[in-house]
């Protein structure tokens, strides 16, 4: 029986470890293995690309676009000013 333990980063009180006591009997140990890593992986991705998504969101090349549609705007209504009066 193998087990997955990840203690290396956490004091001997806060050992974490899996069994196949906590997977169905369908599922051997290197299957739970495989679910457990997945998860892991999965987890990581999605704080990965989270991160990626709100550096894109609210980093400097969006503060230059927003600048870039604020200079739109200001030409229209100068444009609008100048041929209203």
């Amino acid at each position: 029986m193998g087990r997955i333990g990840i203690s290396c980063l956490f004091p001997a009180s806060w050992h974490f470890s899996t069994s196949p006591v906590g997977c169905p009997r369908i599922l051997n140990t290197n299957s739970c293995q495989i679910i457990v890593i997945s998860l892991l992986a999965a987890a990581v991705s999605l704080l990965y690309f989270s991160v990626v998504i709100i550096r894109n969101k609210y980093g400097w090349l969006s503060k230059e676009k927003k600048f870039q549609r604020y200079l739109a705007r200001v030409t229209d209504i100068e444009w609008l000013l100048e041929n209203n009066f």
